[in-house]
């Protein structure tokens, strides 16, 4: 079947693509929703990226929403007392995979693979050095084939931004509800878990 991939910056092809996210990840933990890029200037973020995946028919088949982790971080740092502000949001280097999704009649025919090597491309494009973000029992091993090292512990994330400082902590996952942090090195070996238990 054939499909073509786009990068969708226009509202309804944004809202379109959180209407999917929301059709095939009802879970609030495994995804952002997708804003329009203007209100996310007009906070002072690095507009995300929406991929939209369509077939021949333009009915969408596949979605990815990432981006800089910009909430995860400044919430959890500023919790921790660690000395990341606003200011510095842009300078980070993990990006965050805040939702994908493939429709149940595409899967298993690698759609969801090349739509997330597409999106670890443009993350690495934009400076990114790492891929991270959330997923469960069902689809870490999805992550995991693909090269994602992966955690179910409190996952303290620490990453050297370009100054060489530890930028990004994740915030702690809660026990008992299935949930993983994944991430993927983009440019060399350059994350460090910074807890025990790690799953590869």
């Amino acid at each position: 079947m054939r499909m073509t991939t786009d990068r969708v910056r226009n509202a309804p092809g944004r809202a379109a693509a959180e209407a999917f996210l929301a059709e095939h990840i009802p879970s609030d933990s495994q995804r952002f929703s997708i804003e329009p890029e203007e209100r996310e200037r007009m906070a002072g973020w690095r507009p995300s990226v929406v991929l939209v995946t369509k077939d021949r028919r333009k009915d969408i088949v596949a979605v990815a929403h990432l981006g800089l982790p910009y909430a995860d971080v400044l919430s959890d740092t500023m919790a921790l007392g660690l000395p990341v502000g606003p200011e510095e949001v842009t300078t980070m280097t993990a990006w965050m995979l805040h939702g994908i999704a493939v429709a149940p009649s595409v899967r298993g025919q690698g759609v969801g693979v090349a739509l997330l090597r597409q999106a670890e491309d443009l993350a690495r494009a934009a400076g990114g050095t790492e891929v991270i973000g959330v997923g469960d029992d069902n689809n870490i091993g999805f992550y995991r084939t693909l090269g994602y090292l992966t955690s179910t512990v409190h996952a303290v994330l620490a990453v050297p931004g370009r100054d060489g400082r530890l930028r990004n902590v994740l915030s702690p996952l809660k026990q008992g509800l299935g949930l993983h942090w994944f991430c993927k090195p983009l440019d060399g070996p350059r994350t460090v878990w910074l807890q025990e238990e790690l799953a590869t």
